[in-house]
């Protein structure tokens, strides 16, 4: 695995990347700090909305964020590679199923996964999504 770079060009503007174990350590109201200035670097419109406001929810939010940027540009960066702990991870994927109205695909990935193929094809459209508003 390669390092993970400080930063990434978007429009223009260098947005930097922050890892799990930098965000961990800062306090709620940096947290929150950090995710308005990705909101402001991005535009808040076309970011997922950030409802949760507890210090982990915050970390996993900015580190999605992050990963859909990097998907955006052309450099794909994974949770796990902002640091992002597998267990903190595995709980979340479990939350992160879309809702009852919208079935996930019958067909399973290819390790008999369906939620596992359902997330991938909700983040690829996500991502984008980010594309498609940045055009």
């Amino acid at each position: 695995m390669s390092a993970t770079p400080a930063e990434l060009e978007f429009e223009e503007k260098a947005v930097p990347l922050w890892r799990y174990q930098q965000l961990d350590q800062l306090s709620k109201h940096h947290l929150k700090n950090r995710a308005r200035n990705l909101e402001d670097s991005v535009g808040k419109s076309r970011l997922p909305l950030r409802v949760a406001q507890d210090s982990e929810s915050l970390i996993c939010w900015i580190i999605d964020v992050q990963v859909m940027l990097s998907e955006a540009v052309g450099t794909p960066i994974s949770h796990s590679e902002f640091g992002l702990p597998k267990a903190l991870l595995a709980r979340r994927e479990g939350q992160d199923m879309p809702s009852p109205d919208m079935a996930p695909p019958t067909d399973r990935g290819e390790h008999g996964d369906s939620q596992g193929a359902w997330r991938r094809i909700e983040r690829a459209a996500t991502a984008a999504l980010l594309l498609a508003r940045c055009a």
